[in-house]
């Protein structure tokens, strides 16, 4: 059993694979690497994720380690057991118990400009109603593996409460921020806040291709199945040569101020917004808020306590009402309630409550 970074250290030693080689095929730098194997620092489980997938390891054995890791943390130096120790604790029996199933299937090399992650994901006899869904930046398409209709998710930017069956049974497309305009050419503000039938964002291919997945004996067939389709949709590289670097180029420095991004683009401040709009459905400047808040909820996830003093994650933020205020507008917690919930995954929480903003398929 993997029980600790320095184990994943001495895997990928065994394999022969520098920090630098995973790092060129893995959207995970090589400091950060090296910081999770030296116990520095604990793993999301989006990075734990990508780990199991590179060496072929148990996602599920790696996930129940981090939250032990993470119990472990909650009672460290004497502190007494809180409540989020407690729903961690809970929550750990349950994936001891039920089964469940999470693979990260591996990628062509040709989408990395379009694709940011496929996963498959099996869970029997699952206690929750609903997943709240929180902004990442990417637009989605959910291959549901059962007599449900494929769906895409478009970019949002406020959190979306979906239903769940008892049984899931699925794989979920994670795009680039700008990938799913690279694929189909649909402008992305158009798609905003919205679920809908995946037919009508890549036609009956898509149906064909939920038929043959649903199918599939083995991960190597799915892998295969999902590439080429994706591939066969991987617009020419000089199409659009020029907005697309400059789009590319706001994406990754999306840190630095919205004014300095204008200039270094070459376009006017309004068309710039109506070219991201249209690659990535949103405004540079909610991209960027909705960025900081993925890293924010990343790191408070890994929390073992409800404890929020010192917290580095706000230097992003102007001050501590800021910093609520931004976490309550995209998740709809506040920092302190959200530890409430014991939830360790910074891309959704489950819930058994259902909230206004509950997804509709249009």
């Amino acid at each position: 059993m993997v029980k600790s970074g320095e184990d994943i250290g001495e895997i990928r030693d065994k394999e022969k694979n520098s920090v630098e080689l995973f790092d060129q095929i893995n959207p995970m730098h090589a400091d950060l690497l090296w910081k999770i194997e030296q116990g520095k620092i604990l793993p999301s489980k989006w990075e734990l994720l990508q780990i199991a997938g590179r060496f072929g390891l148990s996602a599920k054995t790696l996930l129940i380690a981090h939250q032990r890791q993470l119990i472990s943390k909650s009672t460290a130096e004497g502190r007494s057991v809180s409540e989020r120790a407690q729903l961690l604790v809970r929550d750990l029996k349950q994936w001891e118990e039920k089964f469940s199933s999470v693979q990260v299937i591996p990628l062509s090399w040709q989408l990395a400009g379009c694709v940011e992650s496929i996963v498959y994901f099996e869970s029997l006899d699952q206690p929750y109603a609903f997943e709240k869904v929180m902004p990442d930046g990417m637009a989605k398409l959910v291959i549901n593996l059962d007599e449900s209709l494929p769906v895409v998710i478009g970019q949002y930017d406020r959190p979306l409460c979906i239903g769940l069956k008892k049984n899931i049974h699925k794989i979920i497309v994670r795009f680039q921020p700008n990938g799913l305009y690279l694929l189909t050419g649909i402008p992305q503000n158009h798609l905003l806040n919205r679920v809908l039938d995946a037919v009508h964002i890549f036609g009956k291919a898509i149906s064909e291709l939920q038929e043959k997945l649903s199918c599939c004996r083995h991960p190597i067939q799915m892998e295969l199945l999902l590439n080429n389709f994706f591939i066969e949709r991987v617009p020419d590289a000089e199409d659009h040569l020029v907005e697309r670097r400059v789009i590319d180029f706001v994406i990754s420095h999306i840190d630095e101020p919205i004014g300095i991004l204008v200039k270094k683009a070459g376009y006017s401040y309004r068309h710039l917004i109506h070219l991201f709009r249209n690659y990535t459905g949103l405004t540079p400047k909610v991209f960027q808020q909705v960025k900081k808040f993925a890293v924010s909820i990343n790191e408070i996830s890994l929390l073992p306590t409800q404890q929020l003093s010192n917290a580095s994650w706000k230097h992003d933020y102007f001050d501590d009402a800021h910093f609520i205020r931004q976490f309550n507008r995209f998740s709809g917690f506040t920092p302190s309630d959200y530890l409430k919930t014991g939830n360790t995954c910074a891309r959704l929480v489950f819930t058994n409550e259902a909230e206004q903003h509950l997804m509709n398929m249009v």
